[in-house]
């Protein structure tokens, strides 16, 4: 087995073994930094293991080899931990960001509800009871919206976007029945 042979297959064997316990973990920016600074480190071993291990290689030329490749593979695997980090945090900022839209919308229906649930005590009968029969439409779209809003917030980061269209659309009936 060549040399990028070796690398790619524990390039797998470490997605493998990393992937599974950030699946699901709240990340901050500093879970980042450490994993990058964690990598670097890696990385500067792997040069120290070269430079140390070039003198013994007349003598345990097979153990060296495997300790440069060891020494590889742990940064490649830090390496792809910052990196799969990174990507999860730039994923949560994403969806907070996007349902926090969709939040202050709820909250304009919300005070859009109470205005005119108010102002219908001035009304005449027959209005009041149009207008009334608006409001719960309303009412209706805006609970669906919220329940959107809480089924994205509660899924894995990896598959709040499966989410997004059911958001959207809640979103779009609500400007609809607003608008009628």
């Amino acid at each position: 087995m060549n040399t990028a042979q070796t690398r790619l297959l524990w390039s797998l064997i470490a997605t493998l073994i990393i992937l599974p316990p950030f699946v699901g973990c709240e990340l901050q920016q500093a879970d980042v930094d450490a994993a990058r600074k964690n990598a670097a480190e890696e990385r500067r071993d792997v040069g120290e293991a070269v430079r140390d291990n070039a003198r013994d290689l007349n003598e345990a030329g097979r153990d060296a080899r495997e300790d440069v490749t060891e020494e590889v593979r742990e940064a490649t695997e830090a390496e792809r931990e910052a990196d799969l980090l990174a990507n999860e945090l730039a994923m949560k900022k994403e969806r907070d960001s996007y349902l926090a839209s969709a939040s202050t919308r709820l909250s304009e229906v919300d005070s859009l509800l109470e205005k005119r649930r108010t102002a219908l005590s001035g009304m005449e009968e027959a209005a009041q009871t149009q207008e009334d029969a608006r409001l719960d439409a309303l009412d209706v779209q805006r609970n669906a919206l919220d329940a959107a809003i809480d089924s994205a917030e509660s899924a894995a980061i990896k598959d709040w976007r499966q989410y997004k269209p059911a958001v959207e659309q809640a979103l779009q009936r609500l400007r609809e029945v607003d608008a009628g």
